[in-house]
């Protein structure tokens, strides 16, 4: 107190106006308490260091009790404010929404040159059907894309459907060459994937070690069948390299569904946790597009299956 009289002694401070005058009337009108400790502190101090005069002393009181109420409502009103995505309903601070939106929710398109494209390879040369990233960061489910620009019927197009509507939305307003990241990166795309020839004897040692049952394997056969009719792979890998646990199959769909636009449709297994994807069973439900993607991992990568299924295990999903 002795050092602040000091540095107060040539001030002006009596002659400013009092702190409560520019404060708000919320916070002038608060009651304060009776500054007599200070009084009676102050009072006992010697002449030397308190040259200061009563009014000043008396003003010194009051700033002394008005300043802890201001920093008390700048500390509350500068408390982190969250708010709620209205796309994802994700609760985040207030100060990261636009990043946020940015990131997850922006319509931006890529733009697409030599550099920087999305991997994309050709699952199927018969009908133009390629495999492309879905996005250029990370680990995703790659999307299966057409480019078909030969024969009597020409089909470009993408699986997803926020490029479908993309793509109608550009139609009507006079853009029909408009096509989204993913048609664009096949450009540049310069690899074919090769065919793994599943063999019916592998299929039959797969039902002896209990992997799935014979109607199972009969519904293999059956889809092989058709592939081979068609002319079109029954089952190929697709690697872009964003994952060593995730091993993605594009596996052959002889209907349209709505999970499958373009005639194939994506088998994904997690080797980490030893479970698997596909878009038209729940997990832990098996389908036959799972029962190929195991058929081909079998036969080409066994060593994955020693671990996790004995011989004495039942039907695996």
């Amino acid at each position: 107190m002795a050092r602040h009289l000091l540095s107060c002694q040539h001030s002006s401070m009596p002659s400013q106006p009092p702190l409560s005058g520019l404060l708000p009337a919320a916070l002038s009108e608060e009651p304060r308490l009776p500054p007599t400790a200070l009084s009676e502190e102050l009072s006992l101090l010697p002449d030397v260091l308190c040259p200061v005069s009563k009014q000043s002393s008396e003003c010194l009181v009051e700033h002394s009790y008005a300043l802890p109420s201001v920093l008390n409502e700048t500390v509350a009103y500068g408390k982190s404010i969250k708010m709620k995505c209205p796309h994802c309903g994700l609760s985040l601070l207030k100060k990261n929404f636009k990043a946020h939106m940015m990131r997850s929710h922006s319509n931006r398109s890529l733009d697409v040159y030599l550099a920087c494209h999305l991997q994309c390879v050709c699952v199927d040369e018969t009908t133009g059907l390629f495999a492309v990233q879905r996005t250029g960061h990370g680990f995703s489910v790659p999307v299966h894309v057409q480019r078909k620009t030969w024969g009597r019927s020409h089909n470009v197009r993408c699986e997803l459907e926020e490029c479908q509507q993309y793509q109608l939305l550009a139609q009507r307003s006079g853009l029909g060459f408009s096509l989204c990241e993913h048609i664009r990166s096949l450009d540049y795309c310069r690899e074919t994937v090769k065919e793994v020839f599943l063999q019916e004897a592998i299929l039959m040692e797969m039902v002896v070690l209990k992997f799935f049952g014979e109607a199972k394997a009969a519904a293999c056969i059956r889809r092989q069948k058709a592939a081979q009719m068609t002319h079109v792979p029954l089952c190929v890998r697709v690697d872009f390299g964003g994952s060593s646990s995730q091993i993605c199959f594009s596996v052959f769909e002889p209907e349209i569904h709505s999970f499958c636009h373009l005639g194939r449709i994506f088998v994904t297994y997690n080797a980490q946790r030893n479970t698997w994807h596909c878009a038209c069973a729940k997990p832990r439900i098996s389908c036959p597009h799972k029962s190929i993607a195991k058929w081909h991992l079998f036969q080409t990568q066994r060593d994955l299956f020693q671990s996790n299924v004995p011989l004495s295990s039942g039907p695996h999903h």
